[in-house]
């Protein structure tokens, strides 16, 4: 992501401008890299997200070939 904001960059310069900023402007190096680090933290939950999600299906199919088992009657007298 942030190999795309170089200062020669036509559509950089062109969001610079629409933000009504400029590179000379105090504080736009921070906003610029505040908004790159807000980017860069929603796509990392999107990826944990989608991880889990798979993570998810293919455990479910598995639990189905557990095997139950049942105590037995006695099980809490061999216990001691």
């Amino acid at each position: 992501m942030g190999g795309h904001l170089q200062q020669t960059s036509i559509p950089f310069q062109h969001w610079l401008a629409a933000q009504h900023m400029a590179l000379h402007q105090s504080g736009t190096y921070e906003q610029v890299a505040n908004l790159l680090q807000a980017q860069a933290g929603t796509l990392a939950f999107v990826d944990v997200f989608k991880f889990t999600t798979l993570s998810f299906f293919v455990v479910m199919p598995l639990l189905l070939l557990l095997k139950r088992t049942r105590p037995k009657k006695n099980s809490l007298a061999e216990l001691h």
